[in-house]
C-alpha cells in the first residue's frame, strides 16, 4: 500500500498526521510527546510506523464531516480532498 504523509500544524505546533490511501485520509492526533518528538528522525519514523500498524491493523476509526475536517485546519481539508476522513484516534 502507498502512502502519503503530511503535517498539519496550529500556530506553530504539530498537532496531526494526515495519511492518504486510495481510499481514506486517516487523521491522527498527535499527544503532547509525540508533538515534541516528531521533530526528530526517529520520533517522527516511530509515530509514522504507529500510525500505518494501526491502519494495517484495521483499527477502529470514527468518520470525520467534512465541515468538522475544514474547521480543523484548511490545509487538512485541502489534502485529504475528497477522501472519507477517519480519526485513528
Amino acid at each position: 500500500m502507498v502512502f502519503s504523509v503530511v503535517f498539519v500544524a496550529c500556530l506553530v505546533s504539530v498537532t496531526s498526521l494526515a495519511v492518504k490511501t486510495h481510499r481514506h485520509c486517516y487523521l491522527y492526533m498527535l499527544t503532547a510527546d509525540e508533538q515534541t518528538a516528531v521533530h526528530t528522525s526517529t520520533g517522527l519514523h516511530s509515530i509514522e510506523k504507529t500510525v500505518i500498524d494501526l491502519i494495517d491493523a484495521n483499527s477502529a476509526t470514527t468518520a470525520v464531516s467534512a465541515q468538522d475536517l475544514t474547521t480543523m485546519s484548511h490545509g487538512l481539508s485541502h489534502f485529504c480532498g475528497k477522501l472519507t476522513a477517519m480519526r485513528l484516534n
